[in-house]
């Protein structure tokens, strides 16, 4: 069990980390991915966490992208998986993450229930705008997995796509990051080791599934745009984009351009 002083400095209490694992609170740092990775090397066991209140360098999947948001409002953490061997790494493990956040969030916030969907490969959308997203990193044999949620900031003023749970739903409980936050954990522990119809839940929430959209392929400095109808997700995890003709391909690596997505 972790002693962890979160969101209100005078109370702190044990956070439920389900792999026993210490978690550390920062108020402000550069990003909690180069945190774990400084901790990491000095040791850290498998399982374990950094949360922070503010990001100064907070980073996204693609080289150009950062995540920035209010001081004290969402979820910034990075959690270790520390694993013997590489091929160990549990399939498709973004998506299996962004899947139990999925979850995790309709489960501690009941009105959401249905509502958050999964945009390929690392985002999580409401209502067609992006709310949270996951950064997977790996230096050969540790997993490193970002985490950032929108909970309760409600100015997106720069950021016409992005919106967090307070916005959609109304509520702004001083509580709720605590909840979410442990939640998040226990989802991810359970997802990782005892789902075993990941790929059938993505698909169920896939955002834009069944639609036609334009697909950026390849690396981001150099992307193939590709269109096609969102068929789902492969056994890998890959994206299949499908033809009026019935066929279908995989894609790896890309994204879905939201500027050509109905939203």
């Amino acid at each position: 069990m972790a002693h962890f002083n979160c969101f209100n400095i005078n109370n702190s209490k044990n956070i439920r980390n389900p792999w026993n694992a210490p978690v550390r609170f920062l108020r402000r740092c550069t990003s909690t991915m180069d945190e774990m990775r400084h901790w990491e090397r000095e040791g850290a066991p498998h399982g374990s966490v950094i949360i922070t209140d503010f990001q100064d360098a907070g980073r996204g999947r693609l080289p150009n992208r950062r995540w920035s948001g209010t001081a004290g409002k969402n979820l910034l953490f990075t959690v270790l998986f520390r694993y013997a061997d590489i091929s160990t790494i549990p399939n498709a493990l973004t998506l299996r993450i962004g899947l139990a956040a999925a979850l995790a969030v309709e489960d501690a916030v009941p009105a959401l229930a249905g509502m958050v969907h999964i945009k390929w490969p690392n985002d999580l959308m409401l209502n067609g705008r992006k709310f949270s997203g996951i950064l997977a990193e790996s230096d050969g044999k540790n997993v490193f997995i970002g985490i950032g949620v929108n909970v309760l900031q409600h100015d997106f003023k720069h950021l016409p796509r992005a919106t967090s749970i307070m916005r959609e739903v109304k509520i702004d409980e001083a509580g709720l990051r605590l909840r979410l936050f442990e939640t998040l954990l226990a989802h991810i522990a359970g997802g990782l080791t005892n789902d075993n119809l990941w790929r059938e839940r993505i698909n169920e929430r896939l955002f834009m599934k069944g639609e036609y959209v334009q697909f950026l392929a390849g690396g981001a400095e150099t992307p193939t745009v590709c269109t096609g109808i969102l068929c789902g997700v492969s056994a890998s995890g890959a994206l299949l984009l499908g033809d009026n003709a019935g066929n279908s391909r995989e894609f790896i690596a890309g994204e879905i351009s939201i500027a050509a997505c109905r939203i």
